[in-house]
């Protein structure tokens, strides 16, 4: 039988509300190992939490930083710039920005 998601749907819809069906599957340890792998998003010194298991052990895992996260030393930035920007008021922009809008309309 082919296994489309409209296929999958009928199944689904003979099952009543709240219950599921159950498929075995065949799990070897690489593939345990695979499943219980932890996420990249913290900083660890090990990401095999199945041999952690294994060896009755826990270990600390530490948060990024946005500086961890956005910089790094691989990458070649530009240099920072010096130019001073002058400083306007949002009031004074907003009036400006009107004046400019107001006349592209006549």
């Amino acid at each position: 039988m082919k296994h489309t998601l409209k296929t999958r749907s009928k199944e689904a819809l003979k099952l009543p509300l709240g219950f599921w069906r159950e498929k075995p599957v065949k799990l070897t340890k690489e593939k345990i190992s695979d499943l219980l792998e932890a996420d990249n998003k913290r900083k660890r010194s090990t990401y095999n939490s199945f041999a952690l298991f294994h060896q009755r052990r826990s270990m600390r895992s530490q948060a990024y930083t946005m500086n961890d996260a956005m910089y790094s030393t691989q990458v070649e930035y530009p240099a920072k710039s010096h130019e001073k920007f002058p400083v306007l008021n949002v009031d004074v922009w907003y009036r400006m920005s009107r004046k400019g809008a107001d006349r592209s309309h006549r």
